[in-house]
């Protein structure tokens, strides 16, 4: 079920290019005949939340925000331990993440007051 689940929500990601609805993924998609309508609208909500979180990681102010992160972060080190950036990703709640050389990874996200904040 939850393999089936998984393949729905990359394909609404990359095939439906405005938002979808109960009705087409119910036409699209037999399979999840099982599920009720709450539960396909959860799904077309993460579907929508992951592909807005893809469009933004395109703009060009991402790179801006990923640089503002690592250095907030190693300025709060007087000797940063972590080593250089490895990669970053996106972890399974949406949060975005760096993984360092180190093999220690950060969550972050910027506060409201616009600091960076990581954990």
């Amino acid at each position: 079920m939850y393999k089936e689940l998984n393949e729905c929500i990359s394909e609404l990601q990359e095939d439906y290019t405005d938002a979808a609805t109960v009705a087409e993924l119910r036409a699209d998609h037999p399979e999840l005949a099982f599920m009720d309508d709450d539960e396909i609208e959860e799904i077309l909500e993460q579907a929508e939340t992951m592909r807005h979180k893809r469009e933004t990681y395109k703009r060009s102010d991402y790179r801006e925000f990923m640089e503002r992160c690592i250095k907030a972060h190693m300025e709060a080190f007087e000797d940063w331990p972590y080593g250089a950036v490895e990669r970053f990703f996106e972890d399974e709640d949406g949060n975005f993440c760096i993984r360092y050389q180190g093999g220690m990874y950060w969550h972050y996200r910027e506060t409201g007051k616009g600091d960076i904040e990581w954990w």
